[in-house]
């Protein structure tokens, strides 16, 4: 192909490596036959990872003799100098250049980066290391081949990336990209570092921020234009294309090599500075590799997506997670952080450190002589001292080291706005070591947020002690889960109690089974200005809140509310929900009580969120609460709050619940409704929902009824609904409610669900005798994932209209049991349906259950799906 084309000077070559080469000619030739002026195509030939990996690595190796790489690499030679063949492969690779004029947006990706790294690994035994290091210290290398890992980007750049460039004269990124590649993160490093251990941090740190491969990362070698540096590096460090990249990015990577060089160099102490003092809003990150494992390690600025993935949405564990994987990063690193000094870095141009430490010390010339010291160059230590402390804290309070670190003196005079750190399970956070850290806290802290989960301290009186210090504090997070010696926390409630610009407060005794006071009487009164405000007490049997009266009357500006007394058995007065009346501002309310003493507060708490204009989400838990006995109250309310939008109620297992007709009857009322969720498992003496309506839920689009084993229920006709135009999920589950004979007055409203892709029946046990009605609403509406449990409903016999209707959908999973419902005719037909399903539709997963039924499955649809590689469950 290459000879085709008019590289006849190639020489055809063995294997299939040819074709990488051939490719890479093949789009250079088509590529310079469009007009001039063109616009490169989205839909290129090749992807940019392939360009820097095996075209490049194919051409540079496989055409190339060993004297003409050595030749093609050497930065020296100039191009009048180089064979033929290497010319052309230049040709060819600089015949992809998409320009991009703003140096900022020249990011890199993952996926390009790693082809740099391809093509390093290929190539690097063919180079030769060409650094005789200095009288002093001869590099005991020189002239000998690199090891493709321990290239480093000097390396790269003399070997590779200039001279794959410098035809075209441009950056490395306008060479493999297709667009402008606005950067998402900025990367801050030493060129001395291996190429290997760099994009194993940004792998890594892509991965915990859950990042794509083509999000990109600003790298100045591969974004700054190698062969005209003067009109990409300005005068001012301020309006260079590191400032401006960091200025569009979302924060600064800092990647640490093995010896921590990094911070000794003057470009790099100016890129943290940008971003941790004098930058708006911007994320700052570290990584570097393991020395034993060679992987990534990441010490984070907050809690990651990745992090709360993999706690599944628990806050606190995420926290611990963060916590665990940090506690990895090299101590000795962090040591040699703390030693810092900006005033001290190099650089490889003097003019450039004289520059760049006058902007830091805004002197009023560039050039002139940077000042010896001064308090701007100090509050850049500080900072960057500040950060690797708190986040080696634990590690060095588990090792006996946080004196001999210093890291006391460090925090204190860090001046870091923020303090987060897990001590969740760390055996040293005992009393004394308590008292030393919250002894180091600087002033002027905003946000703290301490998890202490299943530790084995007595008493946090020294913790409210250094909260009522920190007075301007406008966020306060603290975890005491499992703290199980712990009987009192007035102490820590005192110290709260002074922070009068708290915004959020959040505090979970979670599973303190010793804690009795709370300190919670008068606490929260001063605190005007919280809008948020989150209370973990489930499981503490012996809590006595009954004082928390006396704060919450006082909290007028809340807009969020959650509070958790779940497994409060000990708690006889819920009257304090009372004062939820006088919060005009209150936007969510979570109140959760279950398995709490017998219910009691429930009645307070239905009347006291009445008349709330602005009260949006309503999620109250009263599961397990006996002297429930209807929910007419609630109901009331709920009639007078016409901009609520999300209700959530859970009373199951109340054994004495009679109606929940209060909540049906509301419905019609709430215009704005978008998720509503009703629970009411296993509730044996509720005999019905209320009286017949027939309700419009224009805006609804996740309507849940969940109304299982409620064997005394006659009906869900109170439940009726009209019309849900708007829904994309419904459940309805009636398992076990042995009396109820149709579901009509629910499911006629699915006609109206144009948008409806799950569909959950629940029908098992019950006397359902047709789904005619129910199939005859689905007809038409876009389903992707639909269960029907009709096992045990001794009357169902006919299920064909549904089967007759399977093949319409766009079903990825389907779920139908109907064993044991012995009166089923005509399965033959559905049947016919199931097997139907699986032509053309993108169907996943399948489960049928027939058992106990005197029918003849039909085995070949089981075997059609099993070739199209289906899962299923087949019974």
């Amino acid at each position: 192909l290459a000879q085709v084309v008019g590289m006849s000077d190639v020489p055809p070559r063995r294997g299939l490596k040819l074709c990488g080469a051939s490719l890479c000619c093949f789009a250079g030739v088509l590529k310079r036959s469009r007009p001039t002026g063109a616009e490169v195509s989205p839909q290129r030939v090749m992807d940019a990872s392939t360009i820097s990996s095996e075209l490049v690595a194919a051409a540079t190796s496989e055409y190339l003799d060993a004297d003409e790489e050595a030749q093609f690499v050497d930065s020296d030679a100039s191009p009048s100098n180089r064979s033929p063949k290497a010319s052309a492969i230049c040709r060819t690779l600089t015949g992809n250049v998409t320009r991009i004029a703003l140096t900022e947006e020249r990011g890199i990706s993952l996926k390009q980066l790693r082809g740099v790294l391809q093509h390093i690994r290929d190539n690097a035994p063919t180079w030769v290391d060409t650094h005789k290091g200095t009288t002093d210290n001869p590099n005991p290398n020189y002239g000998k081949a690199l090891n493709w890992k321990d290239v480093n980007l000097y390396q790269a750049m003399k070997h590779f990336l200039k001279p794959v460039t410098e035809e075209a004269k441009c950056s490395y990124v306008e060479l493999v990209a297709v667009a402008a590649q606005a950067p998402h993160w900025f990367c801050s490093h030493w060129w001395g570092e291996p190429v290997s251990d760099f994009v194993e941090c940004i792998a890594t740190h892509a991965e915990l921020r859950m990042l794509k491969d083509s999000s990109a990362y600003w790298v100045c070698a591969y974004a700054n234009n190698q062969w005209d540096l003067g009109s990409e590096i300005a005068s001012d460090p301020a309006k260079s294309s590191f400032r401006r990249a960091i200025d569009l990015s979302d924060g600064t990577l800092s990647i640490v090599d093995r010896g921590a060089t990094v911070f000794s160099r003057i470009w790099c102490g100016f890129e943290v500075a940008t971003t941790i003092v004098y930058g708006e809003a911007k994320l700052y990150d570290i990584a570097t590799v393991h020395p034993e494992s060679g992987r990534g390690v990441v010490i984070t600025d907050g809690v990651t997506s990745a992090d709360f993935d993999e706690a599944k949405g628990r806050v606190d564990l995420a926290h611990e997670i963060k916590s665990r994987r940090e506690a990895l990063f090299p101590i000795q690193l962090t040591q040699r952080a703390l030693d810092i000094r900006i005033e001290k870095a190099e650089a490889s141009m003097e003019l450039d450190k004289v520059r760049i430490l006058n902007r830091i010390a805004t002197s009023s010339t560039l050039d002139e002589v940077p000042p010896v010291d001064c308090e701007e160059y100090q509050r850049v230590n500080r900072s960057l001292h500040g950060i690797f402390a708190t986040a080696a804290f634990r590690q060095a309070l588990e090792a006996g080291v946080v004196e001999s670190l210093n890291l006391p003196a460090v925090l204190r005079r860090s001046g870091v706005s923020r303090i987060g750190m897990s001590f969740a399970g760390c055996r040293a956070m005992n009393q004394e070591n308590l008292k030393i850290f919250c002894g180091c806290w600087p002033p002027g802290l905003e946000v703290v947020k301490l998890d202490f989960t299943a530790n084995s301290i007595l008493s946090f009186d020294a913790l409210g002690e250094a909260l009522a210090d920190q007075t301007g504090l406008n966020s306060l997070r603290l975890a005491f889960t499992g703290s199980k010696q712990l009987a009192d926390s007035t102490g820590l409630l005192v110290g709260i109690s002074k922070l009068e610009e708290l915004e959020t407060l959040t505090l979970r005794f979670t599973n303190c089974k010793e804690l009795v006071k709370a300190g919670l009487r008068g606490a929260l009164k001063n605190l005007k200005k919280l809008d948020v405000l989150t209370c973990s007490f489930t499981k503490c049997r012996n809590l006595e809140v009954s004082s928390l009266e006396d704060s919450l009357e006082h909290l007028d500006g809340l807009t969020k509310l959650r509070l958790d007394f779940s497994g409060c058995v000990g708690l006889a007065d819920f009257g304090f929900f009372r004062s939820i009346a006088t919060m005009g501002r209150l936007q969510i309310l979570e109140l959760k009580c279950n398995n709490s003493a017998k219910g009691v507060g429930f009645k307070e708490t239905a009347e006291a969120i009445a008349h709330h204009p602005v009260l949006t989400k309503i999620d109250l838990q009263f599961s397990n609460c006996d002297e429930i006995i209807d929910v007419d109250s609630l109901g009331a309310s709920l009639k007078t709050l016409p901009a609520a939008e999300n209700l959530d109620f859970d009373f199951s297992n109340c054994r004495f619940l009679v109606s929940v007709a209060g909540i049906a009857g509301a419905l019609g009322n709430m215009k704005k409704l978008e998720l509503l969720s009703v629970n009411c498992h296993n509730c044996p003496k509720l005999r019905v929902t209320g009286p017949p309506q027939q309700v419009v839920l224009d805006s609804v689009q996740k309507y849940s009824l969940v109304i299982s084993s409620c064997k005394a229920l006659l009906n869900v006709d109170g439940f009726g609904v009209a019309a849900m135009p708007s829904a994309r999920s419904v459940t309805i589950a009636l398992t076990g409610c042995r009396q109820v004979q149709s579901v009509d007055c629910i499911t006629q409203a699915l006609s109206t669900c144009r948008e409806l892709s799950t569909l959950d029946l629940q029908l098992t046990n019950t006397k359902i005798s047709s789904l005619s009605a129910t199939a005859a609403a689905l007809q038409g509406l876009p389903l992707r994932k639909l269960t029907v449990a009709g096992a045990g409903c001794s009357d169902l016999t006919q299920v064909e209209p549904l089967g007759s209707l399977l093949p319409s959908f766009p079903l990825r999973e389907l779920n139908v049991t109907f064993g044991g419902s012995r009166a089923l005719s005509n399965l033959p037909a559905l049947f016919a349906g199931l097997k139907e399903v699986s032509n053309g539709a993108p169907l996943h997963k399948i489960a049928i259950t027939f058992k106990g039924l005197e029918v003849a499955p039909e085995w070949e649809v089981v075997r059609t799906w099993e070739e199209l590689e289906v899962a299923c469950a087949v019974e």
